[in-house]
């Protein structure tokens, strides 16, 4: 349910390119700059009442970012 809540906030923030997965509670965004958009979805998480547990960073590698492009993996 919280998730369900702050996504359409986050979906407005500007640096959230994709909210790309929803999973048991979590939600997985892509971002252009975390350093800019970390402070904005906590703001806007507790402003839809819901509350951030956890905060994972991941640079994108190569074949992520053909991923996201193409919708395929290297060796579809």
């Amino acid at each position: 349910a919280p998730a369900e809540r702050v996504r359409p906030a986050w979906q407005a923030v500007p640096e959230v390119a994709e909210i790309a997965a929803e999973e048991d509670g979590r939600l997985t965004l892509l971002a252009h700059d975390s350093n800019v958009v970390l402070p904005r979805l906590f703001e806007t998480a507790n402003a839809a009442g819901a509350r951030i547990t956890s905060v994972a960073i991941q640079e994108p590698n190569l074949e992520t970012v053909f991923l996201h492009l193409t919708g395929r993996a290297l060796r579809d």
